[in-house]
């Protein structure tokens, strides 16, 4: 056993001890879980789009997740005034390297974006960033390479027969949870059209009563401007009143923030570099991998 997993294991067991009224959410992340990430971000910075993530998030908080993180991410960036990267220990132990090295991608993304709102834009940009790194590791990995080529065919065929035999069937068809399977369902999806991938990325996220679209900010921000007044909204009514008009109270409260810290302008650059162009230039960057790898 690796030491890094012996210390998984002993920390798992020392948890299950204590009340659970006592654990807290996350800790420091221990020296051997530490240099195991110094190795596998050594292994990201050989590729031009993991060393700029890399770059970015220097300065991004480090953390280590007490009881493991929900759903399937190995590595999570946690929304807030500063992003945090939150790794789940566990997984960091259990994981395939190609596995966490393409979550972690897309978490560093997401953390490089220091976004505080619940935007589904910024998870797609996010996971754009990781199809970048993907195509970039490929170059370098051929066992990866040819894993990653095989899955996106296999996705290439589902999406087709799906479209062709099963007009009743959902499109695009579930993401898959492993790292892997998604990223080539994810290529095979951006193949087809950016606009595909973006709908299954947001799809994709858990229910969020915060989560309000890019583009309903900056019409509501457009039509009222900074200083908009507002109907104090009800406790338990999701709605608020703005102009004799109704909005959801969760577009009212990230609106308000903005204005409050001015943030609408710093987002919309932060998220200008992933739609148009550099969308194209990635979908023309898949196509030529795909063709070159068949």
């Amino acid at each position: 056993m690796r030491p890094f997993a012996l210390i998984v294991c002993l920390s798992s067991v020392l948890r299950a001890a204590e009340p659970q009224s006592m654990k807290p959410l996350y800790s420091g992340v221990p020296d051997a879980a530490a240099k195991e990430i110094k190795r596998l971000e050594a292994d990201m910075a050989k590729t031009l789009t993991g060393r700029r993530l890399l770059a970015e998030t220097d300065g991004v908080e480090r953390r280590g997740a007490v009881a493991g993180l929900l759903g399937t991410d190995a590595v999570r960036c946690l929304r807030g005034p500063k992003p945090v990267l939150v790794y789940d220990l566990g997984r960091l132990s259990s994981t395939r390297e190609w596995e966490f090295e393409l979550a972690y991608a897309r978490a560093l993304a997401k953390a490089a974006l220091a976004i505080p709102l619940d935007l589904p834009e910024a998870d797609m940009a996010a996971a754009q960033e990781e199809l970048s790194f993907a195509l970039d590791k490929a170059k370098l990995d051929p066992t990866f390479s040819s894993k990653l080529h095989q899955q996106a065919n296999a996705m290439r065929a589902k999406l087709e027969s799906t479209l062709r035999l099963e007009a009743e069937a959902p499109y695009p068809p579930p993401t898959p949870f492993e790292e892997l399977a998604r990223a080539a369902f994810h290529l095979a999806l951006f193949e087809r059209g950016p606009d595909e991938f973006y709908w299954a990325v947001e799809r994709g996220l858990p229910e969020s009563p915060e989560r309000v679209r890019l583009t309903d900010l900056e019409d509501f921000s457009a039509r009222y401007g900074p200083t908009f007044a507002a109907e104090e909204p009800a406790d338990r009514i999701p709605y608020v009143r703005v102009g004799g008009r109704r909005y959801p109270k969760a577009l009212w409260t990230a609106a308000r923030s903005l204005v409050e810290s001015g943030g609408l302008k710093r987002i919309q650059e932060s998220l200008a570099g992933f739609e148009g162009g550099p969308a194209q230039q990635l979908q023309e960057r898949i196509k030529k991998w795909l063709s070159k790898s068949s």
